[in-house]
């Protein structure tokens, strides 16, 4: 590798016409960078994890001739999907058993408008907090991925979602919902959005539709 000192000597020296090649060359390679899938952002990031089950690699491989038609319907136009933190830990752990379905849906469905919340990151920080330096980084870095997405969202809690979020809490005794679920389903409600990257089934009681459902994992048997 070329030491600092040497290489801003080489740019000292350089005619103006090279120059212009690298800046243009340096341009280049940052907007293909910047425009990359984030579907294969995260295939990328977890390509070093060994998977859960000998099974899935054949599926990984075949992951583009699977349909997902029997739990998502694709339109032409941009849906609104809300993304629970099932589906941001699924994603990033290729250990997880629905790691490869969620990565279908983030490469086949990536027109999808995504919207999560402040508290759905912080869930997925904190699951792999303690899952060592290396999940610690993948999950930071997805968590910065997401905010560059121009199709991806993430709602902060304004107080007056916060107390929406505490009165479903407390309308629900009954539920075992979370204080993070509960202000998930208010900002649903709010933006009106029926479908939910989860297998939670306290979304369906909701009258919500969860897009993660038995009968596609039990499909890659």
């Amino acid at each position: 590798m070329i030491a600092k000192e040497q290489l801003l000597q080489e740019i000292e020296t350089a005619s103006d016409e090279t120059i212009d090649r690298l800046l243009n060359f340096l341009h280049q390679t940052q907007s293909i960078k910047a425009k990359q899938p984030f579907w294969q952002f995260i295939e990328e990031l977890t390509a070093d994890i060994p998977p859960r089950s000998p099974r899935h690699p054949t599926h990984r491989r075949s992951r583009t001739t699977r349909s997902l038609s029997l739990w998502h319907t694709q339109t032409l136009t941009m849906k609104l999907i809300f993304a629970d933190t099932f589906y941001w830990i699924a994603l990033i752990n290729p250990r997880d058993t629905w790691h490869f379905i969620a990565l279908d849906y983030a490469q086949k469905y990536a027109d999808d408008y995504l919207i999560t919340t402040d508290g759905v990151i912080d869930e997925k920080l904190n699951y792999f907090a303690t899952k060592g330096t290396i999940m610690r980084r993948k999950a930071l870095a997805t968590y910065l991925k997401i905010r560059e997405e121009p199709n991806m969202e993430i709602i902060s809690y304004a107080p007056q979602l916060r107390q929406a979020g505490f009165q479903l809490f407390d309308e629900r005794p009954d539920k075992g919902y979370s204080l993070t679920d509960c202000i998930s389903m208010i900002v649903m409600k709010q933006r009106r959005i029926a479908e939910v990257l989860t297998h939670d089934k306290h979304f369906s009681q909701e009258n919500f539709r969860i897009l993660f459902q038995d009968s596609n994992l039990n499909n890659l048997t």
